[in-house]
């Protein structure tokens, strides 16, 4: 995108659009996984809070995050192959600001149902599952909270999982409203804003939501900007 913005240039090759594709897809998935082991994290720090050292020891938060990394490798990995099977015309405008999985099947020459369903498969069962998972882990603080017995305990269980929840909220609501569909129906506007939401502006929050809420980052950019008063 950068090389594309930097030589006003639109144009690529098939293997760099698989490329891309694969990456978008590897990302996609991890930030989906990670987003749900956060959800268990806040589970065990709200729900078990003097437990929470023996529930999440360094090496399950490294089994947690090498098995997200390695069903999100594998599952892009199947879809890319899978792609690189279908036929494509040359010259070919793509409806879309990247390669992504239902505008290359719009494209496609060759029957790409195969792809569709499989696509719709995984896309359930790594979109709904991990949600499921997520909801649940928040139905059980959202339970511990209201047996908290002070106002300043249920306040800052629900100040530890606000950021991690508005980007929930924010990342699943597009990304369903993407691709739990048949990829084969035409593609509106609402469809690209969508798109744009999930992988532009969901990652540039991020570091806002997240670390704007870490009393050191405050600090430093107090002392940086020479702001004096607190920050709320």
């Amino acid at each position: 995108m950068l090389e594309a913005l930097w030589t006003n240039n639109g144009s690529i090759t098939f293997s760099e659009c698989l490329a891309q594709l694969y990456f978008f897809a590897v990302f996609a998935d991890m930030d989906n996984l990670l987003l749900t082991v956060m959800a268990i994290d806040r589970y065990a720090a709200v729900c078990h809070p003097l437990h929470y050292p023996l529930i999440m020891t360094l090496g399950r938060c490294g089994l947690l995050v090498g098995g997200s990394w390695g069903v999100a490798l594998s599952v892009s990995l199947v879809h890319a192959l899978l792609l690189s099977q279908l036929a494509f015309y040359t010259h070919q405008e793509i409806p879309h600001f990247f390669c992504d999985f239902g505008p290359l099947f719009q494209l496609s020459c060759s029957d790409a149902h195969l792809n569709e369903n499989l696509m719709m498969v995984l896309a359930g069962l790594l979109g709904i599952s991990p949600l499921l998972c997520t909801v649940s882990s928040y139905v059980h603080i959202l339970h511990a909270v209201a047996k908290a017995p002070s106002a300043q305990g249920k306040k800052k269980a629900l100040v530890t999982c606000s950021s991690h929840l508005s980007v929930v909220i924010l990342f699943y609501s597009t990304v369903f409203a993407t691709y739990l569909k048949p990829p084969s129906t035409s593609h509106s506007s609402g469809e690209l804003v969508a798109a744009v939401m999930y992988t532009l502006v969901t990652p540039t929050l991020n570091p806002f939501i997240y670390s704007l809420r870490n009393k050191d980052v405050k600090s430093s950019l107090k002392r940086v900007w020479g702001i004096e008063s607190s920050w709320d």
